[in-house]
C-alpha cells in the first residue's frame, strides 16, 4: 500500500485532524505496524520517502508468515 502523507493522516486520522509527520509516524504507524504484526503473524516493512528533507509518502508491505515456505 503507497500512498502520501495526506493520504495516510487521512485514513487513520480523518479528513479534518492532521499532525506532523514525526508524531504520526511514532503514535500512529509505528503502532499499527507491531499490532499487525502480532495480531496476524506478519512482517511489516514501512518506508518513508522524502524529497529534501520532508517525508511525502510512505509505503506499507505486510508480508504473512504463514504463507513463507521453509526450507
Amino acid at each position: 500500500m503507497t500512498g502520501s502523507t495526506e493520504d495516510w493522516q487521512g485514513w487513520f486520522l480523518g479528513k479534518e485532524k492532521r499532525v506532523t509527520a514525526g508524531r504520526f509516524y511514532t503514535n500512529v504507524l509505528k503502532r499499527a505496524t507491531e499490532e499487525l504484526e502480532e495480531k496476524l503473524d506478519a512482517e511489516c516493512t514501512l518506508m518513508s520517502y522524502k524529497k529534501g528533507r520532508k517525508i511525502v509518502s510512505y509505503e506499507l508491505t505486510i508480508i504473512d508468515k504463514s504463507k513463507l515456505v521453509n526450507p
